[in-house]
Parts: C-alpha cells; structure tokens; sequence
C-alpha cells in the first residue's frame, strides 16, 4: 500500500475514534505518523519485497508499548496515554492494510516463532525485485493496477479523506482548490488507468530451434509499441509476453513474429522470410 493510502486508513479511523483521555492531543498527528512509520524500512532496503522488518511485526509494537506503559506507572504523564495509543493503533493498522492488499510480501503475524508471510490475495515476491523508488514506473505500476479490487478499494480510501476534508473546510475558496486537484488527479488516474491496461500470455514457438531464434524473437518482439516485457524459454519453446492492451494485441504479436520466420501459437510462419532464416534456425538443423 502507498504512503498516502496508509495516512488516508490512519485519518479516517482518527475520525472515528470517540473522544477520551486515550484520545486527546497529540493522539491524531501520533497516529497518523505512526501509520506510515513501518514503512522508513522502505531507505535501507535495496528491493521493494525486501523493505519489510522487524517494523512490519506486531511484536516489535508490542513492546514498545508495553516500555512505554510501564513507564507511565511510574511517572505518571497523562499525554503518555494519547501517545501510546496512537502508536500502537497505527501501527497495527499499517500491518493490517499491508497484509490486506499484499501483493509481493505478506505480513510475519506471528514472529519471532514464524517466518511465515500471510496475505489475503496472492502475492508475487519476483514483482518486488525492484528498487522502493520504482514502484510508481512500469513495469511494477501495471502490475500494481492488475489487481482492481486492490487498486480501486486503495483510491477509495483517498477519495473518501478528501470529501471529508472538502466537507469540513470553512473556506469557499479552499473548497474550490481541493476540489479542482481532486479532478485534475481522477483525470490523470484515470489516463493512467486506460494507457497502461497490461495483459500477460503465453506463446508457443514450436519452431524456433537455436540461442539465435531466442535473440532475433525477442528482439523483435520488443521492438513493438506496447511491449511491457517479453522473454523466451528455450527448453519449453514458450514465449512469456505483457503487453499493453490499448497498444497492441496478442494476434499483432503473433503476426510479428511469424514475420520473423517462426510460428507462434496458431499463427504460421511467413514462408519467405522462413527461407530466408540461417540454416541453423531451421527444422530439422540438429539443434
């Protein structure tokens, strides 16, 4: 989940909290610190499936709670309270919206005596094997984006935090700021969201045959407009292609590379440039 996501989850449970000793100031702006602090592991991790430490566990929280209420018997700070509370409560909702909308590592609920990562949807460490200031750049964006109930359950919660905060401004002007950034950025989502549409498949190349076939297919193939990655298995003879779909579709692709000189999936070769191939990168070569 995005830093902004995590303020917005930690702004709306605030809102809902009722007013108590627990949750006087400086409960709201400890809070909503405490909900995106987790994720300061994010500088000294070097991909974005590794960033999760010991400040992604619920034990770590624990104890430094417990420190602090032990504390306060002895001194006896009534903003301790408010502080505690709001630490523990946005912590344990940051792991919480993590383990929710997980989709290269889960949560360690139960570390130190586990390691094991739990999540709700499936998740894809092999995705995160990218610095954390890449995640806002193909290719994680779009993998990002695939998941639609994620994605869109995400923006709601943004969404939602700025009605409130257009409701509860006392300032015409003000309103009309907000609410003029707030279309400005549902039309750049929403652009975003339409250009960037990302479909995997697979695509079998019975007849490619040598480390030369390999090279001039995916050169080819990534040569097109719409290619977000490309690469070939040469042991299984399988193309595994993502591409853009509002750019180019699978029969495009299909169609280029029996352009080459190979077929792929139903899509016959063309027989010129077929002839056209090394001998080494035809059927029946040895290879």
């Amino acid at each position: 989940m995005f830093v902004p996501s995590h303020i917005a989850s930690g702004y709306l449970i605030g809102r809902a909290m009722k007013q108590s000793s627990w949750t006087t100031y400086p409960f709201i702006p400890v809070l909503l610190f405490a909900s995106i602090f987790p994720d300061i592991d994010g500088l000294f991790s070097a991909t974005v499936a590794g960033h999760h430490s010991i400040l992604h566990t619920p034990i770590f929280w624990i104890i430094i709670i417990g420190g602090m209420s032990l504390l306060n018997v002895f001194l006896k700070i009534d903003v301790i309270k408010p502080i505690s509370f709001g630490i523990i409560l946005g912590a344990q909702l940051h792991l919480f919206t993590d383990w929710l909308t997980a989709r290269t590592v889960g949560i360690q609920w139960l570390y130190p005596f586990s390691a094991q990562n739990f999540h709700v949807y499936d998740i894809y460490p092999e995705q995160g094997q990218i610095p954390v200031f890449e995640m806002i750049v193909d290719p994680y964006w779009s993998f990002y984006m695939e998941n639609k109930v994620l994605f869109g359950f995400e923006l709601g919660l943004n969404f939602v935090v700025l009605f409130f905060l257009i409701k509860n401004s006392n300032h015409i002007k003000m309103k009309r700021n907000i609410m003029k950034h707030v279309l400005i950025t549902l039309a750049i989502i929403g652009l975003i969201a339409c250009g960037d549409d990302t479909t995997k498949a697979d695509i079998a190349l019975a007849t490619m045959q040598c480390g030369m076939c390999e090279d001039t297919i995916e050169e080819g193939v990534k040569a097109l407009d719409g290619i977000v990655a490309f690469d070939v298995d040469p042991k299984t003879k399988v193309g595994h292609v993502e591409f853009k779909a509002g750019m180019v579709d699978l029969s495009a692709i299909e169609n280029a590379i029996a352009a080459l000189g190979y077929d792929a999936n139903n899509t016959k070769v063309d027989a010129a440039a077929y002839d056209a191939l090394p001998d080494c990168c035809k059927v029946g070569s040895g290879h």
